[in-house]
C-alpha cells in the first residue's frame, strides 16, 4: 500500500487557564507555590494522552509520516485574570510548552501554528510565538514567524486551508444549514472568486480547518466531481469557562481532536477521523 500523510489537528488547549490543559503534576508558579489542576483536569490530560496515543498508533500501522496542525489559543492569556492560573505571560507559556510534549513524542515531521485571538495570545501573538518556536514549528513564509495567520497545505494533489478563527455566523453546529455549510461555501466562493497567475479561477482546498467556537462540527464530504470545500471546527481542550456558560449553555463539556489520512491514489478521498471525549464528571444526575 502507498505510504499516505497524517494530518492531526488539535487547538485551543489554553495553557495557563484554570479550565485548559495542564499535566496532572502541575506547574510551579513564581515564589515556590504550585498549581494542582482540578480532577475535571486531570481526566482531560487523560484524554490527551489517548488521543496522541491514537495518532502514534495509526501512524506505525500505516507507515505514514505525520505532521501536526496546532490551529491557535495554545495559550490563555492574562486578560481574564479571574479565569487563569496565572497572569504572568512566562507562566502560561510554560503550561502551554509542557502540554505538547504528548504531541513532541509523536515525532512529527512538521509542526504548524496558527494564531489564536488577540486576547489569549498577545496583541502580536507574541505568547503563541514563543510556544510555537519552542515546539519547533514551521516558518510561514511570508512573515517569517512561526504562528501564522493561515496555513495552505498540499498533500497528494490536497489543499487543506487553515486558520483559527473562522467566518461569522451562528452557532449552530449540527443543523441542516449548520455554521460548517456555511464556512464550506464561503471559503469556496471566496477561492472562486480569486485568479491564479494563468487567469483561471483558483480551485477552492479540499478541506479547511478552523477552531474558535469551542464545538467539533463537520460540513461532511464533498463529492470530487463537485470542486467544494469541507469544513472542520475543532473543539477545545478546554473546559467550560463563566463566559462559556453563559453563550453556550446546552453545549457539552469535552475534548476533540481530528486526524486525516491522505492517500497518494488521486481516486481514494481523504478520511478524517474524529476523536471525542466528553468528561464523565458532568454525567452525575442528582436524585430528587
Amino acid at each position: 500500500m502507498s505510504q499516505p500523510d497524517l494530518l492531526a489537528a488539535v487547538s485551543d488547549i489554553h495553557g495557563g487557564s484554570l479550565h485548559g490543559l495542564c499535566p496532572p503534576e502541575g506547574i510551579e508558579l513564581q515564589g515556590g507555590a504550585r498549581f494542582i489542576p482540578t480532577t475535571a483536569t486531570k481526566e482531560r490530560w487523560s484524554y490527551w494522552l489517548d488521543y496522541w496515543r491514537e495518532v502514534a498508533a495509526r501512524k506505525k500501522e500505516l507507515g505514514a509520516k505525520l505532521s501536526v496542525l496546532l490551529n491557535g489559543d495554545l495559550v490563555d492569556g492574562t486578560k481574564y485574570q479571574d479565569e487563569s492560573i496565572d497572569t504572568g505571560g512566562s507562566i502560561q507559556i510554560k503550561v502551554a510548552t509542557a502540554c505538547l510534549g504528548p504531541m513532541l513524542a509523536c515525532e512529527p515531521e512538521h509542526v504548524f501554528v496558527t494564531r489564536g485571538t488577540p486576547s489569549h495570545v498577545g496583541r502580536q501573538a507574541e505568547y503563541e510565538e514563543v510556544v510555537a518556536r519552542r515546539a519547533g514549528a514551521m516558518l510561514d513564509p511570508k512573515t517569517k514567524t512561526h504562528a501564522a495567520y493561515f496555513w495552505l497545505l498540499q498533500s497528494h494533489g490536497r489543499t487543506i486551508f487553515a486558520t483559527h478563527h473562522p467566518p461569522q455566523g451562528w452557532r449552530l453546529v449540527r443543523t441542516r444549514g449548520s455554521q460548517a455549510a456555511l464556512a464550506a461555501n464561503e471559503v469556496a466562493s471566496r477561492f472562486w472568486e480569486r485568479k491564479g497567475e494563468d487567469g483561471r479561477p483558483l480551485t477552492p482546498p479540499h478541506l479547511a480547518i478552523f477552531a474558535h467556537k469551542h464545538e467539533p462540527a463537520d460540513s461532511g464530504p464533498v463529492l470530487p466531481h463537485r470542486h467544494g470545500t469541507r469544513a472542520l471546527y475543532l473543539g477545545a481542550w478546554q473546559g467550560k469557562t463563566q463566559y462559556a456558560e453563559k453563550v453556550a449553555p446546552v453545549a457539552w463539556n469535552e475534548s476533540h481532536g481530528i486526524l486525516i489520512t491522505i492517500w497518494p491514489e488521486a481516486w481514494r478521498q481523504e478520511m478524517v477521523e474524529h476523536f471525542v471525549y466528553p468528561l464523565k464528571l458532568q454525567l452525575s444526575p442528582v436524585e430528587l
